[in-house]
């Protein structure tokens, strides 16, 4: 996945430039990342072999990690634990709540192999100022995906007003604590049924899909 590959690549460069002690350099391909979540994933997996090598070897593993495929994606899912909400996103705007508060959105994940699976999600809602949550209820393709460590993609259009929004993201499950609490709510308020999981979506990125020059352009920093 072209993603994936993307973020691998920042993490074995930020590896390289610690190594090399060029921390302005590390710093500065983590602040710029496109996709921070998996740039941060990957860069532990590197971490978590490089801080056991002697100095001396950590070149050679940095020359072996440029030539490698990213590893596979590690599956996250958080029991009882609290949504860690960054006040510093603060991603969504008011045209964007609006039109997420309106309209159906549609939700895209993708296998482990790279097939992709699309589907309206009624559930889906604001859950703060950086974040989307969803009821997962069908225990089927999306939750598969998810557990395998796939990235969330949002699309949500007003046709009449040719304008959208896609939003990339970060999924977490959650099985109990305030985000399963605030998904129970929704589903008792609304005469649905009672979640299996709550999925939180920490975004990552806002594009624009408003018709026009700047299509799919990203939008937020």
């Amino acid at each position: 996945m072209q993603h994936a590959n993307g973020a691998w690549e920042e993490a074995v460069a930020a590896l390289g430039a610690l190594a090399d002690r060029d921390k302005a350099v590390a710093a500065a391909i983590v602040r710029t990342s496109a996709a921070p979540a998996a740039l941060a994933e990957k860069l532990a997996h590197l971490l978590s072999v490089a801080i056991h090598l002697p100095d001396v070897d950590t070149d050679r593993f940095v020359a072996i990690a440029r030539t490698c495929p990213p590893p596979p994606s590690i599956p996250v899912f958080v029991n009882g634990f609290h949504h860690r909400k960054d006040s510093s996103a603060h991603m969504l705007t008011e045209p964007m709540k609006a039109m997420l508060a309106t309209q159906l959105p549609i939700v895209a994940s993708v296998t482990d192999s790279g097939t992709p699976n699309v589907g309206p999600k009624r559930s889906l809602r604001i859950y703060d100022d950086g974040s989307l949550i969803f009821n997962e209820n069908t225990g089927g393709q999306t939750l598969a995906n998810i557990r395998a460590g796939s990235q969330i993609a949002v699309a949500v259009i007003d046709r009449d007003a040719l304008d959208g929004f896609r939003f990339l993201g970060t999924p977490t499950l959650h099985d109990s604590g305030p985000a399963f609490d605030n998904a129970v709510a929704f589903a008792t308020d609304r005469g649905m049924k009672p979640p299996h999981y709550a999925v939180v979506v920490t975004i990552d990125a806002i594009h624009t899909l408003k018709p026009g020059p700047t299509a799919g352009t990203r939008i937020t920093p």
